[in-house]
C-alpha cells in the first residue's frame, strides 16, 4: 500500500516532547515566504491555577470507567481533590509514567501494564494514548486560535520525541499510542517522526548566537562550527540522560559518531533523594501515610523542592500545614526536636522551614551527577571520539548549577567546552520542530544493535552443531544460522536499505512472518545465542499463488533513521506487497 504522505503539502510541524516529569509542544506554519519561520509554545499550562508553564506534568487522570479527566496541573489539582481525606478510591492517577517503557527494555508487549496510584491497573497504552491526544488536541486549537489555520490531517507532520537509547520496541510504543490516539492513521504514517532528543536539540542549540548560552563560551558572536567539527549533546531530562556525538559533514548536515548512550539518571533522582532524606528524619510509614492523606500539599513540597534544587547554595524548604498539623498529631516531639534527633548533618528546622545547607543539598546530587560525569568522560577517552570542541548541555536538569559545575569541572583539563542554552528545557521540543521542517539534517547515524534473520544452510559435519541439524524436503540442514544485515557500531547512512530474499514454502501459502533479530554482539552465530532478541516481526501477504513455489518475495529493510522501516516486493509479478513491522512482543 503506498503512504499518501508523499503526495500531498504539509502545511504545519507539529511537535510534543512527552516527558517524564514535564510534557508540551510546539509548532510551526510553514511560509516559504520567511526566511526564519517562528516557532509557537504554549506558555499558559496551569494558568488555572495560577500557574505559568512552557510544560505541564505529564499526569493523567482518568474517572472510575477509564474515561478522560484531565492532563498535566488540572490532573494533580483534581485528583487531589478527589482524595482528600481519602474519599475517593475509584479514579486513575497516572505520573512518571514514561520511565516504564525504559524499565521494560528487555520485552515491550502490547499488553504491558500501567499502576495507578490507587494500586489498580491499566494497560499503558491506552495511558500514553490519552495524554497524546489531549496534547494533540490542544494544539490543534491553539493553532486556530493563534493564526487561523484549520489544518487537515494530512497536512500535519506530526513530530514525537524519545530517548535515544530507547530501543525499537520503546520507540514503536510510542507509535502505536499515536495510532491509538488518533494523531495519524496508519494510511499516513510518514507524517509521523520519531525524533531522538539529543538529536533535535542539537538542531536548536546549532543555530543559536552565543549569546544565547550560558557557560564558558570563547566566541564573540557564533558558534564557528565548521565542517569536520565535533561536538556532543548531553540532554539531561527528568527520567534519562541521553549521549549523542556529532561531527559536521562538508554540506552542513551532521553525521553521528557514537550510538546514543545515557542511563536513567534523570533529575528524578534527586528527588527521590530528597524523599529518603525525609523518610530518614520523619519515618518512613509517617512520610508515607502524609503523601496518601494530603497527596495536593505534597506535590506543591516537591514543586518547591525543584526550584530550589536549581541552586548551587543552601536550600529551603517551607513544610507546608499539612505536614506540620498531621506530624503534630502523630508525634509527642515538636518538629524541630525530631528534626535534630534524626542526627542528620547540615539539616534544622526553624520558622516553619527545612533548612539544608549547601552540603546536604550537594549530597542529594552527588550519586547522579558521578554517573553522568563517569559516562562523559569515558566516551571523550574513546579515540574514535578525539578532537570533541563543544558539549550541549540540555534539558531540565541542565539548570541545575551543580550539574554544570560538575561536568566544566571534569573536563577543565581538555579543551572543550561546555554551552548550556537559556532555554535548557526547551531545546528538545524546539529541536522538534527543526527536525520535522528538515527530517534529512541527520545524514549518518550509528547502529545501536548488530541484525539479522533467521536462515538455513546445508549442514555440514565437524563445522555446525549437531542440535541445529534438521532434515526437510531431502535436505540436511543447518538452522538458526543468523544471518546478518547489519553490525553493531556499524555507519549506516540515512535511508540505506539491505535486502533478502525468500521463496513460498507451500504451493497455497498465501503470507509469510520473518523475524527481525537483534544483539549487541558483532558475530553472532546462531539465533538462539545468548543475548539474542526478537525484535521485529514482519508479516508480508502474498494472496497470489498462481506461480506456487517459485514465488519469490524480496524484503527490504531501510536503516539509518530513527526507525527501521520494511518493504517488500513481489519479484514474480514486480508489485509492491503489503508489509507491516512490529516490534512489540504479543
Amino acid at each position: 500500500m503506498a503512504d499518501k504522505s508523499n503526495l500531498l503539502n504539509v502545511l504545519l510541524v507539529a511537535a510534543i516532547d512527552f516527558g517524564t516529569t514535564f510534557s508540551g509542544y510546539a509548532f510551526s506554519c510553514l511560509n516559504d515566504e520567511k526566511k526564519d519561520v517562528p516557532i509557537y509554545l504554549n506558555k499558559n499550562w496551569g494558568q488555572n491555577l495560577g500557574f505559568q508553564s512552557y510544560k505541564a506534568p505529564t499526569s493523567v487522570l482518568l474517572g472510575p470507567n477509564r474515561e478522560f479527566v484531565a492532563f498535566g496541573f488540572e490532573a494533580v489539582e483534581r485528583y487531589a481533590v478527589l482524595t482528600e481525606n481519602e474519599k475517593d478510591k475509584s479514579h486513575y492517577f497516572f505520573e512518571n509514567f514514561k520511565m516504564k517503557l525504559h524499565a521494560s527494555h528487555g520485552e515491550i508487549k502490547k499488553d504491558i501494564p500501567l499502576t495507578a496510584t490507587n494500586g489498580m491497573t491499566l494497560p499503558a497504552l491506552e495511558v500514553f494514548a490519552h495524554a497524546l491526544k489531549f496534547l494533540s488536541n490542544h494544539l490543534r486549537n491553539a493553532v486556530k486560535v493563534s493564526s487561523g489555520l484549520v489544518t487537515k490531517a494530512e497536512n500535519i507532520r506530526w513530530v514525537i520525541t524519545v530517548p535515544a537509547i530507547w530501543n525499537d520496541a520503546a520507540k514503536h510504543f510510542m507509535r502505536e499510542a499515536a495510532y491509538k490516539a488518533g494523531i495519524v492513521s496508519r494510511n499516513y504514517k510518514n507524517h509521523l517522526l520519531v525524533a531522538l532528543e539529543p538529536e533535535a536539540a542539537s538542531l536548536f542549540c546549532r543555530q543559536l548566537p552565543v549569546s544565547h548560552f550560558r557557560g564558558n563560551t570563547s566566541c564573540p558572536t557564533s558558534l564557528q562550527m565548521d565542517p569536520q567539527d565535533r561536538y556532543m549533546v548531553v540532554d539531561c531530562g527528568g527520567g534519562t540522560v541521553d549521549v549523542t556525538v556529532h561531527e559536521i559533514r562538508d554540506d552542513g548536515s551532521v553525521r553521528e559518531l557514537h550510538r546514543p548512550t545515557g542511563g536513567p539518571w534523570g533529575g528524578t533522582n534527586v528527588d527521590s533523594n530528597f524523599n529518603d532524606l525525609l523518610d530518614r528524619i520523619f519515618g518512613q510509614e509517617f512520610i508515607k501515610h502524609y503523601r496518601n492523606k494530603y497527596p495536593q500539599e505534597n506535590v506543591q513540597l516537591m514543586a518547591e523542592f525543584e526550584m530550589r534544587k536549581r541552586s548551587a547554595t543552601d536550600a529551603n524548604v517551607h513544610l507546608n500545614y499539612g505536614f506540620v498539623s498531621f506530624l503534630k498529631n502523630t508525634s509527642p516531639q515538636n518538629i524541630a526536636d525530631i528534626v535534630s534527633s534524626a542526627n542528620v548533618e547540615g539539616v534544622r528546622f526553624s520558622s516553619g522551614v527545612l533548612r539544608m545547607s549547601k552540603e546536604v543539598v550537594q549530597s542529594l546530587f552527588q550519586p547522579v551527577l558521578a554517573q553522568i560525569v563517569s559516562h562523559i568522560q569515558s566516551l571523550l577517552a574513546n579515540p574514535k571520539l578525539s578532537n570533541i570542541k563543544t558539549i550541549f548541555l540540555v534539558g531540565g536538569f541542565s539548570d541545575s548549577p551543580l550539574l554544570v559545575k560538575a561536568i566544566t569541572d571534569a573536563v577543565s583539563s581538555s579543551e572543550v567546552r561546555v554551552l548550556v542554552p537559556e532555554e535548557a528545557s526547551l531545546a528538545v521540543i524546539k529541536g522538534a520542530v527543526l527536525f520535522g521542517r528538515n527530517p534529512d539534517a541527520i545524514q549518518e547515524r550509528v547502529s545501536p544493535r548488530t541484525y539479522g534473520v533467521r536462515s538455513t544452510t546445508e549442514f555440514k559435519e565437524g563445522v555446525h552443531p549437531l542440535e541445529k541439524k534438521v532434515v526437510a524436503h531431502g535436505l540436511t540442514l543447518c538452522t538458526d544460522i543468523f544471518n546478518k544485515l547489519l553490525e553493531v557500531d556499524d555507519v549506516v547512512v540515512l535511508n540505506e536499505s539491505k535486502s533478502m530474499e525468500f521463496r513460498a514454502m507451500r504451493d497455497n501459502q498465501e503470507g509469510a512472518t520473518v523475524y527481525l533479530f537483534c544483539t549487541s554482539e558483532k558475530n553472532p552465530s546462531f539465533t538462539t545465542d545468548d543475548g539474542m532478541d526478537i525484535c521485529g516481526r514482519v508479516h508480508v501477504d502474498m494472496p497470489d499463488t498462481c506461480g506456487g513455489k517459485e514465488r519469490a518475495i524480496e524484503i527490504k529493510f531501510t536503516f539509518g533513521k530513527t526507525e527501521i522501516d520494511v518493504q517488500a516486493e513481489d519479484l514474480t509479478s514486480h508489485s509492491r506487497a503489503f508489509t507491516t513491522i512490529d516490534f512489540l512482543h504479543s
